[in-house]
């Protein structure tokens, strides 16, 4: 397993943790396709993109966009999930 792999399986996995009534199936369905193809954000410091978005999803910022990803990506709108 590379770093990204562990990383985006980690973080995702301990973010939708928080959405008690979304199946576990669902959660392995999108911890896999992020493994996949993985979200990236910009950083100016040259820090490696992958890292810096999934080291993040708890900053409001990475947060919403991580949600608005899901239902984009998904259909799946986390909120109805608390």
């Amino acid at each position: 397993m590379n770093k990204h792999e562990s990383l985006i399986r980690t973080n995702v996995t301990a973010f939708l943790a928080d959405y008690k009534n979304l199946s576990q199936s669902k959660v392995n369905e999108i911890v896999e396709c992020e493994v996949k193809n993985p979200c990236r954000w910009g950083n100016p410091d040259g820090k490696d993109p992958v890292e810096v978005y999934y080291s993040n999803l708890e900053s409001q910022n990475v947060m919403q966009n991580f949600i608005d990803h899901v239902h984009s990506r998904y259909g799946i709108y986390l909120k109805q999930y608390l």
